[in-house]
């Protein structure tokens, strides 16, 4: 038998009290059509403070507060139209009024009772101030606990094991720049995660679920803004569990390291350029000292040269009468016929000989000269590329058969630094010789003035392999190379 038809029995049979009744731990309150009270156990007496025969004949509208007796009345009499069982208050707090007109909350549930004397309505009733204040205490928890998420300096966060994101704190709202509530429930890896790293990412992540452990190793990877920016973060994981140990998601601890990168690779990048310095002052001391002594000899050849020419300027006529008169004859193992043309030659080729060693050491000794970084320099760009030409002469004759520089007419001086722009035109020909595989392919410098826009261009064109495309997007990155096996530094 339930619980309504053993209540239209008690009735039935006029049982005001039973044995059953007043044992049930919940307050039981009986009222008839009109809200009047014709039963109330022990347990809804001592809950609103009276005892049961001053409750017996009271309207129900006694245990309620005057600011809801209205409204009260209004939905018993809704409820009687169309009675069925229904929990009262859903989606409210329901309050109930005890004799000393203190107030607490309450849950309640209805069922009709129908008999032949009308329709009776049964209220189940459960005093739940003990579950409210647990919880507020749990809410308050919460609540600090959260103050103390707020003011750690680095993000805290729990992905799901749906990979939603279940909590973060203010710092990580901060850095990815949106509220909490546009990121609760969001996937984490779809909303915060740069698409082109998305999916190794979001399956480090699934990988610590699936080996059902997370290291103490920080895992470094980029996370996307909602302005677009990529911010580098630091991250330490732990696997949340529930009580039978299932794992529920993951705690993520991820400090904001971007800045501390940047100066890293700055400070990487001072130093290499400092060692490059270093090595071109060392440069410039060698070359100074190896000058001075190659100076010395071709300077001496130089000298000596001009005076053979003129010896050989003075002895060539009587020599080439010997010849007419008493016909060719053997000089240096060679007929004079021969030998005449050669000789001279040859005088003219030790002599300019000494002086390309001159402009070489020249060229040589401005390239490694302590560069005082100004840029206010006039600068004949004809001249600064004719001088790195001297330089490479070597490796672009070695390289190609076919290499022109092709200077243009009337060029400006321009306003710049001619041993930077010299170093540019070298690393310019290096590498385009470096790129060449036959000796058939062409290798040329132009320049030329652009009147309208009044710049001067230099263009390097020469026909070997090029640059591949995953080292495009690197181009411009300071030290970045691909001849590291070969000595190779990345600066040019």
């Amino acid at each position: 038998m339930n619980r309504e038809n053993l209540f239209k029995t008690l009735i039935e049979d006029k049982l005001t009290y039973s044995n059953l009744i007043d044992s049930a731990s919940e307050g039981i309150i009986i009222t008839d059509a009109k809200g009047a009270i014709i039963l109330v156990n022990r347990r809804a007496g001592e809950m609103f403070g009276y005892s049961q025969n001053e409750l017996i004949g009271k309207s129900l509208e006694i245990l309620i507060p005057q600011r809801f007796r209205n409204h009260h009345e209004s939905h018993r009499t809704n409820y009687l139209k169309s009675p069925s069982r229904r929990i009262m208050g859903v989606g409210r707090d329901l309050v109930g009024l005890r004799k000393d007109k203190s107030e607490f909350p309450i849950e309640a549930s209805l069922s009709p009772i129908k008999t032949d004397e009308g329709v009776f309505v049964l209220s189940f009733i459960i005093d739940i101030t003990l579950r409210k204040e647990t919880e507020k205490a749990l809410e308050r928890e919460k609540i600090r606990i959260q103050e103390y998420l707020d003011i750690a300096g680095v993000i805290l966060m729990v992905i799901n094991k749906d990979e939603t994101i279940g909590m973060i704190n203010k710092r990580g709202c901060a850095i990815v720049g949106y509220d909490e509530k546009e990121l609760i429930g969001q996937n984490w890896f779809d909303k915060c995660i740069p698409e082109n790293k998305r999916d190794f990412i979001r399956n480090h992540y699934r990988k610590i679920l699936t080996d059902n452990r997370a290291t103490n190793e920080s895992f470094d990877h980029l996370i996307k803004t909602r302005s677009g920016e990529e911010r580098i973060i630091s991250w330490r994981n732990v696997l949340l569990r529930d009580d039978h140990q299932k794992v529920t998601g993951i705690l993520c601890s991820g400090e904001d390291i971007t800045e501390q990168v940047k100066a890293q690779r700055q400070a990487k990048l001072h130093q290499q350029q400092l060692a490059q310095a270093d090595k071109m002052a060392t440069l410039g001391i060698l070359v100074s000292g190896v000058a001075h002594e190659i100076n010395n000899p071709t300077s001496f050849i130089m000298l000596n040269g001009k005076i053979f020419s003129k010896v050989w300027n003075d002895i060539a006529p009587i020599l080439e009468s010997h010849y007419e008169n008493e016909g060719d004859f053997v000089i240096a193992g060679m007929p004079f016929s021969r030998a005449y043309e050669k000789i001279s030659r040859l005088i003219d080729g030790v002599s300019e000989g000494a002086k390309r060693i001159e402009r070489i050491i020249r060229s040589l000794k401005d390239f490694a000269r302590q560069d005082s970084g100004e840029l206010n320099e006039s600068v004949n760009i004809n001249e600064v590329i004719e001088s790195a030409i001297i330089i490479v002469h070597n490796l672009i004759k070695k390289t190609t058969d076919d290499f022109a520089f092709i200077p243009g007419e009337q060029l400006p001086q321009i306003r710049g630094n001619s041993q930077q722009l010299e170093q540019v035109i070298i690393n310019l020909l290096t590498n385009a010789c470096q790129s060449l595989t036959e000796n058939q392919q062409k290798l040329n410098i132009t320049t030329k003035f652009h009147p309208k826009d009044l710049i001067v261009s230099i263009c390097v064109r020469d026909e070997g392999t090029g640059i591949s495309q995953e080292n495009l997007a690197h181009i411009t990155d300071p030290f970045f190379t691909t001849k590291q096996s070969s000595g190779g530094t990345g600066l040019g």
